[in-house]
C-alpha cells in the first residue's frame, strides 16, 4: 500500500514535470515566434498593379474562381496568366492535400506586379514554427509525381513544386512568412524589398487611402491609379480627359463584396486639380437630388448632374474641348446680346439650377431631358425676350394625352450650346411643372411621363430601384441608375470591362461624389448573373466577307456540333465547321440565298440555294454541288421556295401559278389552279395542303390541295390587306389551323374546313409587318405571338385571349420578326425578337426578357450545343460582319 503511494506521487511528480517542461517549451517557442515576427508588408513592393489582404486564402480561392465576375475579369489579357496558374493549382492532386489545405486557411497578401506576374505573402501564425523546415512537412506529401526542388542563392532558399519535370510555382519560408510566386525572380525581389527599405511598410500611399470606405468589403484592393483607369474606360473616354487634368494619387482603394447575385463596389481616390476652373467645379458638396421623383416607372435610365450650376458645367465643357472658356464665353455672351437682346447670364445662367440630366423609358427611343428651374420670373423674361426678336418660335397649343405642351425653336445660339451636351434637341416639346423643366422630341413620351408623375407611378416607388438604391446617398455630383430589363441605353459600355461586369447584373446604380481633393464612386448591381445569357468563349468571330442573309446552325457531318451554313457578300456559299473552324465555299449566283424550309434533316443533308434569275443550287456538305445542279427554273424574282415532302412549292410570277420542282432534280410540275390577283408573299404549305393569300383588299385566303383543288370551305376573308401570309398552327389535339394577320391587326385563326375559330378575329393594336408567330407551350395549342412596327408584342391564345402585350425597346420597326424555340427543353417556347436593329430580344412565355437579353446580333438566331454541354447556345450573325454565340443559361 505504501508502495503504492510512494508509486502515485513519483509518477505525479514525473507528469508535472513533463508538463512545466512542455510549458516551458511552448513559451519558448512562442517568445521566439514573437520575436521573429516579421510583417508581410516589409516584403511586398511599393509599386504594384493590385494589392490585397485577406483574412482567409482558402476562403477566397474556393469562391471567387466559381463567379461569372471572376471569369470576365480574369479573361482580361493582363490576367490570363495569373488565371492560368490559379487554375493550375486548383486542377493538380497535391492542391487537395489535407496538410496543404490546412496551410491554406491562413491570411495572406496577393501583389499582382507591374510585370502582371504574381507573389503572395502567407501568414501561416503558430504553423510556421513547422514550415520553416519544410523538408521535414515534405515528408508528409503523399502524393504520385510530386516534384519537389531546391535552389539555394546566398542566404535565400527557394523551393520549386510541380508535377513530373515542371515547376509550377515557387516559395521561400522565412520565420512566420512563406513567401509565394510563379516566378523565382519574384521570390528574390520580396527579399530585396525589406533590405532596401522600398517596400509597402514604408510607403506613405497606402496610409494615405487606408480605411477611407469605412466598413470593410469582401475584398479590399489596392490599386494603382493608372491601372485602374486604363482598365476601366475606354481610350476616348471624356472622363479621362477630365482626369488627365488632376494630379491622381498614386494608389486607389476598391473595396468589393460580390457574389452571383449582386456586386457592390466602393472606389476612393485622392487627387490635386491642375487647373483653377476645374477645382472650382470639383469642390462642391450638393444637396440630395430633387429630380428623382419624376422619372416614371417605366425608366430604363436615369442620370442626373447636381452641380454648382449651370455655367460652371458649361465651363467644364469647353475646358473638355481644350478651349479658351473665358475668350469664348465673352464672344458668346456679345453674340447673345446682339442677335438676342440679352446676353448669357439672362438667357441661360439666370434661371437654369443646379440640377441636369435626362432619362429614357421603355418602349422609346427618345430621351426626356430635365433641368432645374433657379428662378421661375426670370426663365418667363428670358422666353418673353426671345419671342420679341423674332427669332424665336414658341407654340403653346398642342394638347397630348390631355397634358398641354410647348414647343420651341431654339435660336442657332442655343442650339450651339446645347448641342455640347445633347445631340438632335433642335425644335423639342417642353413642359414646366413645379421647378423643373422638361424637354423631349417626342410629344407622346414626353406627355406620358408627365401623367406618370401625376398618377404618381414614378420610378422612386418601384421596389427594384429602392433595393439597387437604398445604400447609396441620394445627394451624389453624378447619379445614373439603369434597368437592362427594360431596354438596353445607348450608351451602355458593352465592349469594356466595365461593361462586361455590369452586364452579369439587370440593374445598378453609380453614384459618384467629390469634395475638396477626394472622390468616392459606389456602385450597386443586382441580378441573377447564375442564370445569365453570356458570350460563349471565342465569340464574337469576325466574318471578313460578311453576310448577306441569316445564319444556319446545321448537322452537316452528323457530329456533336453543327455547322454554319450562310451565303457572304461575294455570293458564296459558306460551310463553316464549329469545332475546327476549317470553310467550305461554293460560289452561287448573284444574290442567291439559303432555302431556309429545305435544310437538312436528320438523314438528308443536301443544302439548296435560290437566286432572284431562277438558279436553283443544289450543295452537299463539303460545299460541292450536287448533279444536275444548278439548274436554271423559269421562277424568276420570286420568293424563295417552300419544301414539302420530296418537292419544293414555287411560285411564277409571269403566269400567277404554283408550281412542284423535286429535290432530285427533274422538271416542274403546275399545279392548274387559277390565281386571279399576285402573291406577294411566301406560302405555307403542311402534308400537301397550300395556304397563301393574293393581293387583295378584303385579305381572301386560300387554301389547295397541290394537285390544284380547292379546300372545301375556302377562300375565307381576312378583314384587309397583309403584309404576310397566312401560317400552319397547330391546334388542340395537334389538328392544324390557319393564322392570318391584317396590317391593320385583325388576326384570324381558322379550322381546315373554313370555320372560323371560337373567339376570333381578335383585334391587335397598331401596324403589323410580319406574319404571327406559332409558340408550342407543351400539351396545350399553340400560342400565337405577334410584333407591330412599333415594338409591342402581343400573345394571344387559340380561344382568342389576348394573354399578354408588351412593348419591347429596340425591336427593330417593320423589320422586326419573331422566332419560337425551346431553348431549354421543357416543353415550352421561348420567344426571340431578331431582324430590326443589331439586337436579338429573348422572352419567356409571359414575355418577360430572358436573363442577360438583349444581346448583340440581329439577324434570324439559331441553336445549337456549341460547347457541348448538353444545353442549347444561340448563334447570330450581326449587321457588324460578325458571328455571335450565346450560352442560354435560362
Amino acid at each position: 500500500m505504501a508502495f503504492g503511494k510512494k508509486l502515485l506521487k513519483f509518477f505525479l511528480k514525473f507528469v508535472l514535470v513533463i508538463v512545466i517542461v512542455l510549458a516551458v517549451a511552448a513559451a519558448g517557442l512562442g517568445v521566439y515566434y514573437l520575436v521573429t515576427l516579421r510583417s508581410a508588408e516589409e516584403y511586398l513592393p511599393a509599386k504594384f498593379l493590385f494589392y490585397v489582404k485577406i483574412d482567409s486564402l482558402k476562403e477566397i480561392y474556393e469562391n471567387v474562381l466559381d463567379l461569372k465576375a471572376a471569369d470576365v475579369l480574369f479573361s482580361q489579357p493582363e490576367f490570363k496568366s495569373v488565371y492560368r496558374a490559379l487554375l493550375d493549382f486548383k486542377s493538380n492532386e497535391w492542391a487537395r492535400d489535407p496538410v496543404l489545405k490546412k496551410l491554406l486557411e491562413m491570411r495572406a497578401s496577393i501583389v499582382v506586379h507591374q510585370d502582371r506576374s504574381l507573389s503572395l505573402v502567407l501568414e501561416p501564425g503558430l504553423l510556421s514554427l513547422g514550415t520553416r523546415n519544410f523538408a521535414l512537412i515534405s515528408a508528409f506529401l503523399k502524393v504520385d509525381n510530386l516534384n519537389l526542388t531546391t535552389t539555394r542563392k546566398g542566404d535565400v532558399t527557394v523551393y520549386g513544386i510541380g508535377f513530373g519535370s515542371r515547376d509550377q510555382f515557387f516559395f521561400s519560408v522565412v520565420d512566420n512568412l512563406v513567401l509565394v510566386s510563379d516566378k523565382t525572380a519574384n521570390i528574390e525581389s520580396l527579399y530585396r524589398n525589406r533590405t532596401s527599405g522600398e517596400n509597402l511598410a514604408h510607403d506613405k500611399s497606402l496610409a494615405s487611402v487606408q480605411g477611407k470606405l469605412g466598413a470593410k468589403g469582401m475584398l479590399d484592393l489596392y490599386v494603382s491609379t493608372p491601372t485602374l483607369i486604363n482598365l476601366a474606360l475606354p481610350e476616348d473616354s471624356p472622363v479621362k480627359r477630365i482626369l488627365s487634368r488632376l494630379t491622381l494619387n498614386d494608389l486607389s482603394l476598391l473595396s468589393l463584396d460580390l457574389s452571383n447575385d449582386e456586386l457592390t463596389l466602393g472606389l476612393y481616390s485622392s487627387f490635386t486639380p491642375t487647373h483653377r476652373g476645374l477645382a472650382s467645379f470639383l469642390d462642391y458638396n450638393p444637396p440630395p437630388l430633387q429630380s428623382l421623383k419624376y422619372p416614371p416607372l417605366s425608366s430604363s435610365v436615369y442620370s442626373a448632374l447636381n452641380v454648382k450650376s449651370f455655367k460652371d458645367l458649361f465651363e467644364l465643357r469647353l475646358l473638355l474641348d481644350n478651349k479658351d472658356v473665358e475668350g469664348t464665353i465673352n464672344q458668346l455672351d456679345g453674340v447673345a446680346k446682339t442677335f438676342l437682346g440679352t446676353g448669357l447670364d439672362g438667357l441661360l445662367w439666370d434661371w437654369i439650377g443646379d440640377e441636369v440630366g435626362a432619362f429614357l423609358t421603355a418602349g422609346s427611343d427618345e430621351s426626356v431631358f430635365f433641368a432645374r428651374v433657379r428662378d421661375r420670373a426670370k426663365l418667363d423674361v428670358t422666353f418673353k425676350k426671345l419671342v420679341a426678336s423674332n427669332i424665336f418660335y414658341q407654340d403653346s397649343s398642342l394638347v397630348f394625352n390631355d397634358v398641354r405642351l410647348s414647343r420651341i425653336d431654339f435660336p442657332d445660339l442655343l442650339k450651339g450650346i446645347i448641342g455640347l451636351f445633347v445631340d438632335n434637341l433642335t425644335v423639342p416639346y417642353f413642359y414646366i411643372t413645379d421647378d423643373f423643366i422638361f424637354f423631349c422630341m417626342d410629344p407622346e413620351v414626353l406627355a406620358k411621363a408627365i401623367n406618370d408623375h401625376r398618377s404618381e407611378q414614378v420610378l422612386i416607388r418601384s421596389e427594384n430601384f429602392r433595393q439597387t438604391t437604398e445604400a447609396a446617398p441620394k445627394n451624389a455630383n453624378l447619379f445614373l441608375y439603369y434597368d437592362l430589363t427594360r431596354s438596353k441605353p445607348p450608351f451602355f459600355p458593352a465592349d469594356s470591362l466595365p461593361g462586361r461586369l455590369l452586364r452579369l447584373y439587370e440593374s445598378g446604380m453609380i453614384g459618384v461624389y467629390y469634395i475638396a481633393n477626394e472622390i468616392r464612386v459606389t456602385v450597386h448591381a443586382r441580378g441573377i448573373s447564375g442564370r445569365k445569357t453570356v458570350p460563349l468563349a471565342g465569340y464574337p468571330k469576325d466574318l471578313p466577307k460578311g453576310t448577306s442573309g441569316d445564319v444556319y446552325s446545321v448537322d452537316l457531318y452528323g457530329s456533336a456540333v453543327g455547322e454554319l451554313v450562310y451565303v457572304n457578300n461575294d455570293g458564296s456559299l459558306v460551310i463553316q465547321d464549329l469545332l475546327s473552324g476549317a470553310v467550305s465555299l461554293a460560289p452561287l449566283d448573284p444574290q442567291s440565298a439559303v432555302v431556309s424550309s429545305a435544310l437538312p434533316g436528320s438523314r438528308v443533308r443536301d443544302i439548296f440555294t435560290f437566286s432572284p434569275s431562277g438558279a436553283l443550287g443544289k450543295f452537299e456538305f463539303h460545299a460541292q454541288s450536287v448533279p444536275p445542279f444548278p439548274v436554271i427554273t423559269p421562277f424568276k424574282n420570286s420568293f424563295l421556295p417552300v419544301a414539302d415532302g420530296a418537292d419544293l412549292l414555287f411560285y411564277s410570277r409571269a403566269d400567277r401559278a404554283f408550281y412542284l420542282f423535286p429535290k432530285a432534280g427533274g422538271s416542274e410540275k403546275k399545279i392548274e389552279f387559277q390565281i386571279d390577283n399576285p402573291v406577294l408573299y411566301p406560302p405555307d404549305v403542311r402534308n400537301g395542303i397550300i395556304a397563301y393569300y393574293p393581293k387583295n383588299f378584303e385579305g381572301d385566303v386560300f387554301l389547295i390541295s397541290t394537285d390544284g383543288k380547292l379546300i372545301p370551305g375556302w377562300s375565307r376573308r381576312g378583314g384587309g390587306i397583309s403584309l404576310s401570309g397566312p401560317v400552319f398552327v397547330d391546334g388542340p389535339g395537334g389538328r392544324a389551323r390557319v393564322a392570318f394577320l391584317t396590317q391593320a391587326g385583325v388576326l384570324n385563326l381558322w379550322e381546315l374546313d373554313g370555320r372560323i375559330v371560337s373567339g376570333f378575329p381578335v383585334q391587335l393594336e397598331g401596324t403589323y409587318a410580319a406574319a404571327p408567330c406559332p409558340a408550342e407551350r407543351g400539351r396545350r395549342p399553340s400560342m400565337l405571338a405577334a410584333i407591330n412596327e412599333a415594338g409591342k408584342c402581343a400573345l394571344v391564345s387559340q380561344t382568342g385571349e389576348i394573354l399578354k402585350v408588351k412593348s419591347m425597346t429596340d425591336s427593330g420597326g417593320r423589320n422586326a420578326k419573331l422566332l419560337a424555340d425551346d431553348v431549354d427543353r421543357d416543353g415550352i417556347d421561348e420567344l426571340f425578337i431578331y431582324g430590326g436593329n443589331n439586337f436579338v430580344i429573348g422572352l419567356d412565355a409571359l414575355l418577360e426578357l430572358l436573363p442577360g437579353f438583349p444581346v448583340t446580333g440581329g439577324r434570324r438566331p439559331a441553336f445549337n450545343d456549341v460547347n457541348l454541354d448538353g444545353r442549347k447556345d444561340m448563334l447570330t450573325a450581326g449587321f457588324d460582319n460578325r458571328i455571335y454565340a450565346y450560352e442560354l443559361n435560362k
